[in-house]
């Protein structure tokens, strides 16, 4: 199983959202999916937020834009429900392009990693017709959603679609090795600011004199 950051939804995820977090809980199990990274400001102090960043080892970073709604449709000035403010498709553009120039200011080594965009609209259906913004394997709507044989087909279908999306690009690079295990763990740390503490002797003993002197305090 993939290991998921965090590795539940809560009653505010959006049902969508929770769709694809199920579909993607079951991938392989050295995928990395951290949901809903809101990265820090960088445009006009404007935050930009992620919701799915999936790492694949042997082909690089996924960055997923992910709505809800049960019909979606652009009229050619706006979109539709007027609660969605700007392109999908734009989002996940500029959510991949934020990610990657963030990471590599972290750490100038992975710069040797190709970031890709895909959007999914799992209870909508929305067909992209000739032109020349978005390319077909930039969207799975809800007819390919629902009609994936199980979990594996979908993350078999994410990583054929990262393929084609690098391959279209040749101003990405190119994966000449897979990331082995300590470097998806690292780009994961640098996304979720975890810290792990371990108190020394000293740290402990403090500890447990305070935790006396409160009781002695409550006594």
């Amino acid at each position: 199983m993939a290991r998921l950051i965090p590795s539940f939804t809560d009653d505010r995820t959006p049902p969508g959202e929770r769709d694809v977090f199920s579909y993607l809980s079951t991938g392989p199990a050295d995928w990395i999916a951290i949901h809903s990274l809101d990265l820090s400001p960088w445009n006009k102090g404007l935050r930009t937020e992620v919701d799915f960043v999936v790492i694949v080892p042997d082909t690089g970073i996924l960055c997923i834009e992910v709505k809800s709604h049960q019909n979606i449709s652009f009229d050619g000035q706006q979109w539709h429900p007027s609660t969605i403010t700007r392109s999908p498709f734009k989002q996940a553009l500029d959510g991949s392009k934020t990610f990657s120039r963030q990471l590599c200011e972290l750490n100038p080594a992975w710069t040797r990693i190709p970031v890709v965009q895909l959007c999914i609209f799992p209870r909508a259906r929305f067909d992209i017709g000739p032109n020349m913004s978005v390319r077909p394997w930039e969207l799975i709507d809800c007819i390919k959603f629902a009609g994936y044989a199980d979990t594996v087909a979908f993350c078999v279908d994410l990583r054929e679609r990262m393929v084609r999306s690098i391959a279209a690009d040749r101003s990405l690079p190119r994966l000449d090795r897979p990331l082995y295990s300590g470097q998806v763990d690292e780009i994961a740390d640098l996304c979720v600011p975890v810290q792990r503490w371990r108190p020394d002797k000293r740290a402990e003993v403090e500890a447990r004199a305070r935790d006396a002197e409160l009781k002695l305090r409550e006594q």
